[in-house]
């Protein structure tokens, strides 16, 4: 599935658009105070779909940021 005409000015492919939005939620738990060095933003873009790209439903639903939460082991 294209990016679509408004989004593909900045993002040329899902990858990308999927890697902003990552970088985003990072940025956002570095000014809630989570250090840098914990985070990291990946991109999946279209690899990892949770439903099928063939309705507008699951569009949206792909449309997603998943969290992962792994302890800090010292």
């Amino acid at each position: 599935m294209p990016v679509g005409p408004k989004l593909a000015e900045h993002y040329p492919s899902n990858w990308e658009l999927a890697g902003a939005r990552a970088a985003s939620v990072v940025r956002v738990m570095e000014e809630e105070g989570i250090p840098a060095g914990q985070l990291v933003a990946v991109s999946r873009g279209e690899t990892e779909p949770i439903a099928s790209n063939d309705t507008a439903e699951g569009r949206a639903q792909n449309r997603r940021i998943d969290v992962r939460l792994r302890p800090i082991l010292k």
